[in-house]
């Protein structure tokens, strides 16, 4: 009984830790707060039910986020497809008081870039997501999809290529002219 209540005081100091980590991967993935905090609990539940010490582990916030990753891909498969980065993406896009006019042509914007964002393979959403909105190191973000750091940056290097030239595709489509594009 004595070896089961360290294991739980060891998962609730886990918890303590990384749950906001695992909840705003969670949330960004899912883009549904209620899911994001159910699959957040799930994770944990199954640190619980596992009882593998944790003590061993090399980097358990990197283990911890690859078991929510998997909790969010079966849900995915359960569900079929979710819109991704709703919340999150839409906030980081900068809003310093734009006129009407603006403000309609930034909305049109946004709603496309998360359609082409949405349109992305998985992996590659996958990997932006951990990347770009969650911000983890190309090492972390390799642990947590068990794949080596080459494949992250590829992965990364060929997401970024295929969204900018989605988005430039776009813009061309509207008479929308960026030299830099």
């Amino acid at each position: 009984m004595e070896k089961k209540n360290s294991h739980i005081e060891e998962v609730e100091k886990y918890f303590d830790l990384y749950h906001v980590d695992v909840f705003q991967f969670l949330i960004t993935f899912t883009g549904n707060k209620s899911d994001a905090e159910d699959l957040t609990q799930e994770t944990f539940m199954q640190l619980i039910k596992a009882e593998r010490t944790l003590q061993n582990i090399e980097n358990p916030k990197t283990w911890i986020l690859s078991i929510a990753k998997h909790k969010a891909i079966d849900q995915y498969r359960k569900r079929k497809f979710l819109i991704f980065f709703q919340e999150k993406l839409l906030h980081q896009i900068p809003s310093p008081l734009p006129s009407p006019e603006e403000l309609s042509g930034r909305e049109e914007t946004k709603a496309e870039l998360l359609n082409k964002i949405n349109a992305l393979k998985a992996n590659y959403r996958l990997v932006v997501i951990l990347r770009s909105i969650n911000e983890l190191t190309v090492a972390e973000t390799a642990a947590v999809l068990n794949w080596s750091e080459s494949k992250v940056k590829t992965t990364y290097h060929r997401a970024i290529k295929q969204l900018k030239e989605s988005l430039k595709n776009y813009s061309i489509e509207r008479g929308i002219y960026h030299e830099n594009a």
